[in-house]
């Protein structure tokens, strides 16, 4: 079921899936990272809005239920914690491959790869 969620917002972001990539060099297998990581990423992107609008939904049909309004603050709260976690995780990934590829550079290579 997820999967099929998730392939079609992946394909309307322009995000092909990792699939048949063959690993024959380091190189290939930061690519097959880089791709996974990125899908990964879309996936969550996607996920979050969805929450955002669930909780605009339980927001605009809570009728002054306090319970429903807590609820919906929560759903909101777990939308942000997943986007953040997302851009964390791409930063994390383009430090180590920054610094794996040339640690010569040292900081300008990781600002110059997040951006």
């Amino acid at each position: 079921m997820l999967t099929a969620l998730c392939v079609p917002a992946a394909s309307a972001l322009g995000v092909t899936p990792p699939v048949d990539i063959p690993i024959e060099t380091p190189g290939d297998f930061i690519e097959f990272l880089e791709s996974l990581l990125f899908l990964l990423w879309a996936v969550i992107v996607v996920l979050s809005i969805g929450v955002f609008l669930y909780a605009g939904f339980l927001f605009l049909t809570a009728g002054g239920n306090e319970d429903k309004v807590n609820q919906a603050r929560d759903y909101i709260k777990y939308g942000l914690i997943g986007i953040v976690v997302a851009v964390f995780s791409w930063a994390i990934f383009g430090i180590l491959m920054a610094f794996l590829q040339d640690p010569t550079e040292g900081i300008s290579s990781v600002v110059n790869r997040l951006l």
